[in-house]
This record gives structure tokens, C-alpha cells and sequence, in this order.
């Protein structure tokens, strides 16, 4: 998955536009500015009920396009000066060159162009902070780093794999072709037992989810995600303070059969096309949570939906309406926002997980009550 997607040359996420209706697929920042904005004000919020530190830094894993760090800075920008977050510098995890011009661009563009910008080629790589406050940002990027597949058989837990049969005449130019679909387990993919080979160990909240699922399921687990979660954690829970957000699809639970492609807004079959498929699986928000507990308390998940809404979706979606010059326009708007919370789509399917430092209690929306 990570060579197919961060290839410098020949990677998904490095040689095309993925984003936007020419691209794969479209992101919920790509949708509609409310998303950004109201992200702003939760971020506000922390920033407020943590001391209202004098220095605060914005980390963003997978900025894109930068339209939702776009959407961050210009509503931070738009606030009265005592709710203002001065922001100090700016840390950017992003591989692809191509897209660091889009966001030092789109950085520009929102009048942050003189704000110290730094890029990162992992989150492990941003240093720690001793006196700048963490706002930190992970949309849509975990689903995207590389799963393992694992099946529950007679003999124990197995790694699912997907071998390839290659054509031994040469002279004939056949491609490689795949003997199994990425669901059928190979007869000799014996590997260690996921309890006992994921962070976490034998003992974890991780392997006793496990340990109970019956003979014949099939989990999804992503080690690579474990670490980038606890360095996320880490920077949220440092010295000076933070709050993070991950939004992503998914929920507080393990998947077995959520792998998929995306090309061309199509689910397609993830080994069809290497390099020119978008790769993800659902994340397991219990895992992320597992993974941060040393350094970070997390809150939720919650539904998309609920967190929008909760921070006043309603009104700011009211407050676009009045300021729209066209009822075609105003019809945009207010499909977009709909678009966001609907119960069947991104309303239901995206989760947000909230991260502040250890301790912390009473997160809103993350508290009220069902």
C-alpha cells in the first residue's frame, strides 16, 4: 500500500490529481467551507479552556490540496482578537512535492505566507514542542496507511495473502497474474498471531477484542497506524498543550473485509492497477485510542453528523444562505452542508475522535450525553 500510494515517480498520491470530481474521490473540506470552519471553533474552544497559550503551531498529517488547513487558518483569521490563536509556525506531514506547491500556494492564498512553514516526510519527524500550543489535524489519513489481513482458522490466527503466479516462459511476454482474490487466504500464509505480533502485546485492549471473535473472522490491522497514532499523541501531549482531531471513515471497532480501491468516485478491486488506485480500509478508532493512551487522552468517536451539528452546523449554514447572491447558489450551499451530515453517507460512515493531553475531561461535544 505505501509503495503504490507515496511512490516518488510512479505513487497514486505523488503523480495525479486524486482530489476533487477530476480526481477519485471528494473530501468532505472539498465539499463545503462549514466543515473547515467549524473544525476552527472546536479548536478554538480547547485552545481557550487550555490557558490561551501565546504560540501555537498547526500540524496537519495529509494536507491535500491544503483547502482544509485554508478553511482553519481563515476562520482563526476572521475571530475577534481575544479568540484569535496566534499561530507561530505551521508543520506539514506531506511526501508529495508536487502537492507541497498547492499548499504553500493555498498557504499564501489565505495570507499565511509568511508564517514559518515546515514539511515532514512522517509525523515522527516533527519535533516537540516546549512552548507552542498543538493544534493537530488528521483527516482522512489514516485510512490510508498499510493494513495487515489476518483470519482466525482451526490452527490459530493466519496472515491473509494474496500471491502472484508468474509465467515461467518469458518468451511469451505474459504479465504476472494474480492466483487469488485479496479475500482468498494462500494455503502456506502461516504468520504469527495478530494479538501477539501487534503493538500492544498479548495482554492488550487490542488482543482481548481479538482473542473473543469466532473461528473464520477475518480483522484488519494496521501496526503503522499504532505508531503514527502514538507519535500524534505525543505532540498533542506535550509541554505546552494541544488538541488533535481525526476524522476519518471507520469506527470504535476492528474490520475484516473493509480494503478496498477507489478510481474514478468507483469501488474497485485494490490490486487491479497498482499506482493508479486509490488504497484504503476502515479505521478501527479502539486501536488509535489504545495506541495514544500513554501520552493522550481521546474522546469519542463521534458520528460526523452529531460533532457538526453540535457546533452549529444549523446557524453558520443559515448565516451562508442570507449572504448567497443566487438561489442557484444558495441551493449549493445548502446541499453541501446536507451533504455532510447526511445519515446514510458522510454523516454516519465518518467518525471524529477528539485527542487532548492526559487528564482532560468534559471535551464538548464529546461529553453531552445521547
Amino acid at each position: 500500500m505505501t509503495l503504490c500510494l507515496n511512490h516518488p515517480t510512479l505513487g497514486y498520491y505523488t503523480t495525479r490529481t486524486v482530489f476533487g470530481k477530476e480526481g477519485d474521490f471528494v473530501t468532505s473540506p472539498e465539499i463545503s467551507q462549514v466543515f473547515g470552519e467549524l473544525l476552527a471553533i472546536w479548536y478554538v474552544t480547547q485552545w481557550l479552556a487550555q490557558g490561551s497559550p501565546k504560540r501555537v503551531r498547526v500540524v496537519e498529517l495529509g494536507p491535500g490540496r491544503g483547502t482544509l488547513l485554508a478553511d482553519i487558518l481563515r476562520t482563526f483569521r476572521a475571530l475577534p482578537q481575544p479568540s484569535r490563536p496566534p499561530i507561530s509556525s505551521i508543520h506539514l506531514v506531506e511526501q508529495s512535492d508536487q502537492l507541497k506547491r498547492v499548499q504553500k500556494a493555498r498557504l499564501v492564498e489565505t495570507g499565511f505566507g509568511e508564517t514559518p512553514v515546515e514539511w515532514h516526510a512522517d509525523v515522527a519527524a516533527v519535533p516537540q514542542s516546549e512552548d507552542e500550543f498543538t493544534i493537530l489535524i488528521a483527516h482522512e489519513f489514516f485510512d490510508a496507511l498499510p493494513i495487515h489481513i489476518f483470519e482466525n482458522t482451526q490452527k490459530g490466527w493466519r496472515e491473509v495473502l494474496s500471491p502472484l503466479t508468474l509465467n515461467v516462459d518469458t518468451t511469451l511476454g505474459a504479465p504476472p497474474r494474480s492466483a487469488s482474490s485479496p479475500s482468498s487466504p494462500a494455503p502456506s500464509a502461516a504468520r504469527a498471531a495478530p494479538p501477539a505480533s501487534t503493538p500492544g502485546g498479548a495482554g492488550s485492549l487490542t488482543a482481548q477484542r481479538f482473542a473473543r471473535l469466532p473461528i473464520g473472522s477475518r480483522i484488519e490491522v494496521s501496526p503503522s497506524s499504532w505508531e503514527v497514532a502514538r507519535d500524534t499523541a505525543r505532540l498533542v501531549g506535550g509541554p505546552a498543550g494541544g488538541a488533535g482531531l481525526v476524522v476519518d471513515y471507520g469506527d470504535a471497532k476492528a474490520f475484516g473485509r473493509s480494503w478496498r480501491g477507489f478510481r474514478k468516485h468507483q469501488v474497485v478491486d485494490p490490486l487491479t492497477e497498482p499506482g493508479h488506485t486509490d488504497l484504503t480500509a476502515n479505521v478501527d478508532f479502539s486501536y488509535l485510542a489504545e495506541s495514544m493512551s500513554e501520552f493522550a487522552s481521546t474522546h469519542g468517536p463521534l458520528p460526523q453528523s452529531r460533532f457538526l451539528t453540535s457546533l452549529g452546523l444549523q446557524p453558520r449554514l443559515a448565516g451562508l444562505l442570507r449572504g448567497a447572491s443566487t438561489d442557484e447558489r444558495r441551493k449549493e450551499i445548502e446541499s453541501a452542508a446536507k451533504r455532510l451530515v447526511y445519515h446514510g453517507g458522510m454523516g454516519s460512515q465518518y467518525k471524529v475522535m477528539a485527542v487532548t493531553p492526559k487528564g482532560a475531561k468534559d471535551v464538548f461535544p464529546f461529553d453531552l450525553v445521547e
